[in-house]
């Protein structure tokens, strides 16, 4: 349930739930803990896609539900249809055409992470 067709703020902080679940947890697939008793398992090979750019995704949809949260509840419903808007868009070109924008963000992101020194004997 969309948070921009309910315009509820409830909806909106579930979603920020799930999203916060999701990456804490590389059991099951989103969201980990009701995914399991409400759908029948799908026979499908796993993703070959490398970890750290799927859980920067999800970090990036997790702030985005945050910032649309914190956009409804404090008056603000501007900033929290713009922020669910994009969290809705980059959900939807994940899902029709494959393109990951958090994945392609990542490399970007983890060029300019600092390198770990190293230890001095």
């Amino acid at each position: 349930m969309s948070p921009i067709i309910t315009g509820t703020r409830p909806s909106n902080a579930a979603s920020a739930q799930v999203d916060a679940e999701d990456p804490a947890s590389s059991r099951w697939l989103p969201p980990s803990s009701w995914s399991p008793r409400c759908s029948r398992p799908h026979r499908v090979r796993p993703s070959r896609q490398p970890a750290p750019p799927l859980k920067f995704a999800q970090l990036v949809g997790l702030l985005f539900a945050i910032v649309g949260v914190i956009g409804f509840s404090s008056g603000l419903p501007l900033l929290g249809l713009a922020a669910t808007g994009l969290a809705l868009t980059a959900a939807l070109l994940n899902a029709a055409f494959g393109i990951c924008l958090g994945c392609q963000l990542y490399p970007l992101v983890a060029r300019h992470r600092p390198k770990p020194r190293a230890a001095t004997t």
